[in-house]
């Protein structure tokens, strides 16, 4: 996940879904700054600047795919990178969905 992202450097990097910081931690180690929450139920697609990337596991429990986000000038570039399975988000984060554009 963290090689995915192909952070550039003096990057700085929200982390969503916090867990045992593991990933911040990793992060801190090669980000300028890392700001890491628990849950951010907030469209996040929409806070992304040109050019920044957005990597997530997609789809439901079991069969999760790891894809990478791009915001372009135009909307969205999307890549699935592989097959994945992460601990479930809770709350409304839940209901977020991966629209086209």
């Amino acid at each position: 996940m963290t090689e995915v992202l192909r952070l550039p450097e003096r990057a700085h990097v929200l982390e969503v879904g916090t867990g045992s910081a593991y990933q911040a931690a990793v992060l801190a180690e090669i980000a300028e700054q890392v700001f890491s929450v628990g849950i951010v139920p907030e469209a996040l697609l929409d806070r992304l600047k040109p050019g920044a990337r957005l990597v997530m596991p997609v789809g439901p429990q079991w069969q999760q795919n790891l894809v990478v986000v791009t915001r372009t000038g135009a909307g969205w570039r999307k890549e699935s990178v592989m097959s994945v399975c992460f601990v479930p988000m809770t709350g409304r984060v839940r209901q977020v969905e991966l629209r086209d554009e």
